[in-house]
Order: structure tokens, then C-alpha cells, then sequence
């Protein structure tokens, strides 16, 4: 029996806190770093050319732009639609970087959880936002221990697969400091669907519901896991498994101590072991006419900003094809741009 900490004492609404400042281990903020953890984005750049201008891509099939949208008052009329694109390590610790390194692998996470939907049909339900929190007496183990205590209290819950996020830190909100508090955001799957929904007992101990299982089994192993609420304190679905995953990953966390660290993790059903799926990057096309985007130049006199800090930047557009009677976009023959589909 788990007696550190009792139901009555518990929320199971917020990420726990501590309100005592002499139990938290603060991160340092200049290399979001402590111990063998740092948030993504907080190592050393990984290359010189991380995030230096590579040119422009965009689509020249200006007869398919006439589209029956509201620009400042008036059409777009076959106008070319352009964005700047910028070399990436696609690396999470590249402080440049890892902002292409979210995206992609955001949308990896999206496409392996449809891939398992399409698998499991409607045995499970929609793909669910869960939080497991690693008790306080437990955060001297390492993290592998960790990891496999923390994925033994989802499974005894009836969590039978997704993705692990690791996050190492929880912010302080009087303070705005982040501090050591490791736990896991799962995208996964409950067997049988998450039914506490909309049960009006819906935090009922008693129920055979998630929600009554999971109070049950905290008095034996101490770990609050919970499905994600939002601002007013309701369980919504997900309505997309890329948005979410992607805020998670931009204040996830990397292990300082590996080669290779894995922020994201599969298990269960929808591990590599299990679901046999390959996941293709998408390939880059215009969103007006659907035709891949290709590598263009610009021939004109207009300044277009290449700073992405600079508030002067624009990441995408529609420009006039022709400038004083002459054409001032063009294709650049080149290698197909295999983008991942994000202007990043």
C-alpha cells in the first residue's frame, strides 16, 4: 500500500507542483540542463549552415491560383504562391533546428497512430492525451528503471499502447522557472475506449471506468496517470494527434548521457515490434492547386526578409507573376524538393 500520499491530498486535474522551493531542483536556463537532462533546442548548434537561407519553393501554376478567397479586400488572381526554406540538421538539440526536427516528427507520431486506428478499428476509441508522472521518492532512479516502472503503472491500467514524450521538467508558475519533475505524455490508446467521458460519476472510485482504475491502482504504486484536461477541467478528444504531439516535443527532453537519445518511444500495440508500418514524408505541394512544389527564383526588385527572427519575415505568400510587363518568377532545374511538407 502506497501510503505517502492519499486520494484526499491528490489532484488528478493539474500536473502536480511543490509548493516548497527548497525541494525543487531548478533547471540552469542558459543550457536548459540538469543532471544528464535538457530541453530540446539547448545544445550546441550541430552544424553552420543550421538554419541559413536555401532558397525558395513554391508553385508557378498561376492559371490554378484564381481562387474565391478574401485578400485585403480583393482575389487572389494567378498569383504564384512562394515560401523561403532554410537548411536543418533535423536534430533535437539543435537550438536552430529542432523546431523542423518537431514538426517531422509530430507528423510521424500522427501517422503511425492512424495506421494503428485503421488496425484496431473501434476496439479502442480515439487516440488519448495522457499524463504519467513518476512519484517524487523515485526520481533518483535512472532513467531506464524509470521508464519501465512508469510504462508498467500505464499497462496495469488498461493504457495498451501509443507513444512515450519524455519531459524531464514541469515549469513553476509563480516563478517561471522550470524544475526537475520527470514524467511522460502518452498519445495511445485505453482498452475499451476512455467511457469516464461522459459518465456523470466520472470520478467515481468505485467505477470499472479509467478514471476509477486508475485512483485504485495510484494507492498501490503511487503514480498519477491521467487523461489530459484542458483549461476548464474537461477531457476533450484529441482533435489532432499532430497538434498535440507537436506541443509536447517544443518542451520535451533529451538525455545529455546518450549518443543517440530517444525523446519519443512506441510500446505495446503500436510498438515497431508489433505494427509493422513505414512512414513516407509527404511530399511538399501547393496548398491552392495540389501540385509539388519546386525550387523557383526571383528576378525582381522587391525585398523579401530572410531573417526569421525579424518581424519583417514572412514564411509564405502570393506574389504577381509579372513585374513592368515582365515575368520575374521561374523554375530552377534542380533535384526534387523531398520536403516533409513544412515550411520551416
Amino acid at each position: 500500500m502506497f501510503d505517502i500520499l492519499s486520494l484526499s491530498n491528490v489532484d488528478f486535474s493539474d500536473d502536480e507542483e511543490f509548493d516548497d522551493e527548497a525541494h525543487q531542483r531548478f533547471v540552469n536556463s542558459s543550457y536548459g540542463v540538469c543532471d544528464a537532462n535538457q530541453l530540446v533546442g539547448h545544445g550546441p548548434v550541430a552544424n553552420e549552415n543550421c538554419g541559413t537561407y536555401r532558397g525558395r519553393y513554391g508553385c508557378l501554376n498561376t492559371e490554378g491560383h484564381e481562387l474565391p478567397l478574401q485578400l485585403r479586400g480583393e482575389k487572389w488572381k494567378k498569383q504564384v504562391f512562394q515560401h523561403p526554406v532554410f537548411y536543418s540538421c533535423h536534430k533535437p538539440s539543435c537550438p536552430r533546428c529542432f523546431r523542423t526536427w518537431m514538426v517531422r516528427e509530430a507528423r510521424a507520431i500522427e501517422f503511425r497512430l492512424n495506421e494503428s486506428s485503421k488496425v484496431l478499428g473501434k476496439k479502442t476509441g480515439v487516440v488519448e492525451h495522457i499524463v504519467a508522472s513518476v512519484p517524487p521518492e523515485r526520481y533518483s532512479l535512472g532513467f531506464v528503471a524509470m521508464r519501465a516502472l512508469t510504462l508498467k503503472a500505464l499497462v496495469s491500467r488498461g493504457v495498451i499502447g501509443g507513444c512515450m514524450i519524455y519531459h524531464a521538467f514541469r515549469e513553476n508558475k509563480a516563478t517561471g522557472y522550470w524544475y526537475f519533475s520527470p514524467h511522460w505524455h502518452v498519445l495511445g490508446f485505453i482498452e475499451g475506449g476512455y467511457k469516464c467521458r461522459s459518465c456523470v460519476k466520472q470520478y467515481c472510485s468505485e467505477c470499472h471506468g479509467f478514471e476509477g482504475h486508475t485512483r485504485r491502482r495510484f494507492e498501490k504504486d503511487g503514480y498519477i496517470i491521467k487523461v489530459a484536461q484542458d483549461e476548464q477541467g474537461v477531457a476533450g478528444e484529441r482533435r489532432s494527434p499532430y497538434q498535440t504531439a507537436k506541443y509536447q516535443l517544443s518542451h520535451a527532453s533529451i538525455r545529455t548521457d546518450s549518443k543517440r537519445p530517444q525523446v519519443v518511444t512506441w510500446f505495446g500495440i503500436c510498438s515497431y515490434r508489433k505494427l509493422k508500418v513505414k512512414y513516407v514524408p509527404k511530399q511538399a505541394v501547393c496548398p491552392y492547386c495540389g501540385r509539388k512544389l519546386v525550387r523557383i527564383r526571383y528576378d525582381g526588385t522587391r525585398y523579401f526578409c530572410i531573417d526569421r527572427n525579424s518581424p519583417d519575415f514572412v514564411s509564405e505568400s502570393h506574389e504577381d507573376l509579372n513585374e513592368n510587363g515582365a515575368e520575374v518568377w521561374s523554375e530552377i532545374a534542380s533535384v526534387d524538393y523531398g520536403g516533409s511538407g513544412s515550411y520551416v
